[in-house]
């Protein structure tokens, strides 16, 4: 049975954003992460757990789920932690996800401003990924999610689904060895990928079913539109 887990971190975040996400994927949890309680809030979503230090949200709307969570209002597990800690809100979010069971992971709020923030958490992907556990990052203009040759070497992409136009494949190790790609406007066959090359980047669909497989290394795919 699915086990799929929203996390709604406290990034980009729009209310079309969150229901496009919503209209397209049942979840079975639903975390919402700091400052990510107040766009939830927003889309009325049913919270089962709020997690996070809480130094970004707004206090009064924290307080107001306190208060309910307190009075038996709501059903909502509340787990705050110290600002001073050694993860971010977002990996102590990934890590209950995984605790739980979980077989998909989608994050929103996962980019912005901050890409200290953005690179970091498009790494802690890695997580869900070493346990066979599929993890996807979506925001306006982009879908991200990883490869690797053990748990998941292969990928079959839908042209009438795809998130954007623009197909990206980039390195999260130093290389990613034996890189095929089927239906693409530039195919590669057996190649390797490394860090400080760009020959992955923007690549398109040109059948209506695109396949990319690799060997080993782990890859960044990134689905993304203007």
């Amino acid at each position: 049975m699915q086990n799929v887990v929203l996390i709604i971190t406290g990034g980009e975040v729009t209310e079309q954003l969150l229901e496009n996400v919503r209209k397209k994927n049942q979840f079975n949890i639903t975390i919402a992460v700091d400052r990510g309680l107040e766009i939830a809030t927003q889309c009325k979503l049913k919270i089962d757990y709020l997690v996070g230090d809480f130094d970004s949200v707004d206090a009064t709307v924290l307080e107001h789920y306190r208060q309910s969570i307190s009075d038996g209002k709501i059903d909502t597990t509340l787990k705050v932690y110290n600002p001073i800690k050694d993860s971010t809100d977002t990996q102590i979010a990934i890590e209950l996800a995984l605790s739980l069971q979980c077989t998909k992971i989608i994050l929103v709020g996962a980019t912005g401003s901050r890409f200290d923030h953005v690179l970091a958490n498009v790494n802690l992907l890695m997580l869900p990924l070493l346990q066979g556990i599929e993890a996807t990052i979506i925001d306006h203009h982009n879908k991200i999610y990883l490869m690797d040759g053990l748990h998941r070497n292969s990928i079959k992409i839908e042209k009438l689904k795809q998130y954007g136009k623009y197909i990206s494949l980039l390195p999260l190790t130093e290389k990613v060895e034996g890189v095929s790609l089927e239906g693409f406007k530039y195919p590669l066959q057996d190649r390797t990928l490394i860090i400080g090359d760009s020959l992955g980047v923007s690549n398109e669909l040109e059948d209506e079913y695109g396949d990319i497989l690799i060997k080993s290394g782990i890859l960044i795919v990134v689905e993304s539109k203007d």
